[in-house]
């Protein structure tokens, strides 16, 4: 779950899906994209969604950043007090067992009421030089 994406990320992403990894990823209207992941990214992407490797939902609104890798290991951006927007420099990281089920539960909470789609069209998109 992120209000902003870099290619990296969406490589990596992709990969894991690739090899066997099942991925569930939640973004919003208001996730930044960079225009290249929409052009070289998000084609295999959706071939992903469409092959059940990678579950996508959309969010009106997405304010904090979370990471939750294998259950055993999470991450989590809060929004920052200027702006509401996730902080993208302060990033909570933690393998303690009640931070990662903690995490789980922020992020199945937004999960059920987030609506099913792989359509990243009508998302931010910036151009990265």
């Amino acid at each position: 779950m992120t209000t902003q994406t870099w290619f990296e990320e969406g490589q990596i992403i992709n990969d894991k899906a690739m090899n066997g990894v099942k991925l569930y990823s939640l973004l919003g209207y208001n996730t930044i994209l960079p225009r290249n992941i929409i052009h070289e990214l998000v084609p295999l992407a959706r071939k992903l969604i469409h092959e059940g490797k990678i579950e996508s939902r959309l969010l009106e609104n997405v304010r904090i950043g979370i990471c939750i890798a294998d259950g055993k290991r999470a991450g989590l951006m809060f929004p920052n007090k200027d702006d509401g927007e996730a902080d993208m420099n302060t990033l909570f990281v933690s393998d303690d067992s009640m931070f990662c089920e903690w995490c789980t539960d922020v992020f199945d909470h937004f999960w059920q009421i987030a609506i099913p789609s792989a359509n990243v069209d009508k998302l931010k998109t910036v151009d990265i030089q």
